[in-house]
This record gives structure tokens, C-alpha cells and sequence, in this order.
């Protein structure tokens, strides 16, 4: 993960929707933090999932979501959020939630995603587990 030169963020408006996306390296360089504000549908999801391609390309494996910037999450952005998974596993890495608001969390869970997607308080303590 040496190689990865975070890049400034990228924020798309697709319709009447938006998502912000910031990535940059965790401190520690145990992952890569990728903060989300605004909304994450089927619109927006491609943005997320090219995101996460770009970084998994450059070598980051080990990715926490701050999601604690979204006001909006569909049954589309869970996908997003499965499909980054399987991306980031295929080089035995994983991805974290950090800071998903009650009503992510509750999504998560009805979707029986909970295993699957780790979630955390916050992003410290999501990189704090990789350590």
C-alpha cells in the first residue's frame, strides 16, 4: 500500500442527487478512508464503486467507509457497499463502516448485512481494529 497517493475529492451531482467523495490514507497507513457525504442510491452508487475500483488498483486492500456524511441510503448503496467487499476480499482485504447513522445501521441489519459490513463508532476506531 506504499503506492497510494490519495487524490482530492471528487463530489458528482447526478440528477437531483449528490455524493461527495473524499479518499485519503489512515495515519497509521494500515487502510485507506473513503468519506461519503450526501446520498448513496442507484445513481450515485457508481461513483462509490469506481472509487473503489481506483483504490483497489492502486493498491489498497483494507478500506473504511465513513458513511457518517450520508443523509441518504438506499437498497442500491448496500449493494455498493457488498460489491466494494467482494472487491477489497479478492486481495484478502475488507472494508469497515464507520459511523452509520441509527437508520444505515438498522438497514444493514434487515438487509442481514451486519457480519458482513462491519460497522464502527467512527473511522479511529475502525482503523484502530486493523492494527
Amino acid at each position: 500500500m506504499d503506492s497510494f497517493v490519495p487524490g482530492p475529492a471528487t463530489g458528482r451531482l447526478v440528477g437531483a442527487h449528490r455524493l461527495t467523495v473524499q479518499v485519503r490514507p489512515d495515519p497509521a497507513g494500515e487502510a485507506v478512508i473513503i468519506s461519503l457525504r450526501g446520498e448513496l442510491d442507484c445513481y450515485t452508487g457508481p461513483v462509490l464503486g469506481s472509487t473503489v475500483a481506483d483504490v483497489v488498483s492502486d493498491g489498497g486492500q483494507k478500506v473504511v467507509l465513513d458513511v457518517s456524511g450520508l443523509t441518504f441510503c438506499d437498497a442500491s448503496g448496500l449493494g455498493t457497499f457488498v460489491a466494494a467487499q467482494r472487491q477489497c476480499c479478492r486481495g484478502d482485504g475488507w472494508v469497515r463502516l464507520a459511523g452509520p447513522s441509527h437508520s444505515l445501521t438498522r438497514l444493514l441489519t434487515l438487509g442481514g448485512l451486519g457480519a458482513a459490513l462491519p460497522c464502527f463508532r467512527d473511522v479511529a476506531e475502525a482503523v484502530a481494529e486493523a492494527a
